[in-house]
């Protein structure tokens, strides 16, 4: 029996995700580093439990590819490159749909680049900060 899944919850974090993301960014452009980084870390750790609670197969896409993708983009905004790498080639299992798809294999070749010159998530083009917004559908 396969693993369940709780796409509520998954929004649920991501949402706070993404929040905690983006207070990281207003810290870091008042030069508040050490304040930016503990957010964007804390801003990991949850997107990695969102896409955690949509990783079983049977999850729907795009659900399941959007929240390892954005949870891809918090692990690297982070500095945790492989984390990255592992919620990237999870996300790119089952059946994404091709854009996802095709974002999620971008992300994992911006990788190196991360890992060698610490460059900002936010300046490679196309920008992954977009990627932390899932495009989810309504499950109410």
């Amino acid at each position: 029996m396969a693993a369940p899944y709780d796409i509520e919850l998954a929004g649920q974090l991501s949402d706070r995700a993404v929040e905690l993301s983006m207070l990281g960014d207003v810290e870091e452009a008042y030069g508040r580093l050490d304040a930016a980084a503990k957010l964007y870390h804390e801003a990991f750790e949850i997107g990695e439990r969102a896409a955690d609670a949509v990783a079983s197969l049977d999850a729907p896409e795009p659900d399941r590819s959007v929240y390892h993708r954005s949870g891809a983009a918090l692990a690297a905004q982070a500095g945790k490159y492989e984390a990255a790498e592992k919620l990237i080639q999870r996300g790119l299992q089952g059946d994404p749909p091709f854009s996802i798809k095709t974002e999620l294999e971008e992300l994992l070749g911006d990788l190196p680049i991360l890992r060698t010159t610490k460059v900002n998530l936010r300046n490679l083009p196309p920008s992954p900060r977009l990627w932390l917004v899932p495009n989810r559908r309504n499950h109410a």
